[in-house]
């Protein structure tokens, strides 16, 4: 399976990194029990992970796994993001350890 190109906005990706809260884009901490799960990838980017179509897609924080499913670009303007700072969505097919 192909990288996706960031500049191409969407299509297939196949991820590799470490599970972590997703940032706020004001640098604050993330608070106990706010944490939105997402993957700081090897390639510098941040993904917010859509695991909505998984039956278990658990995972801890800072391990290491192999992300595979469809990215999406997202603009940080968009209200949708809110007060979280990443760099587009992957709606998960499969989640491995790494």
């Amino acid at each position: 399976m192909a990288l996706v190109s960031f500049e191409a906005r969407t299509g297939e990706i196949d991820a590799t990194g470490i599970l972590e809260c997703t940032p706020h884009k004001s640098g604050k901490p993330v608070a106990e029990g706010e944490c939105v799960m997402g993957l700081k990838a090897d390639d510098g980017k941040f993904y917010s992970l859509d695991t909505t179509n998984m039956e278990d897609a658990k995972g801890d924080t800072l391990a290491k796994v192999r992300v595979l499913g469809t990215f999406v670009a997202t603009d940080a303007e968009n209200p949708e993001v809110g007060d979280y700072a990443y760099d587009g969505v992957i709606t998960v097919r499969a989640i491995e350890a790494n």
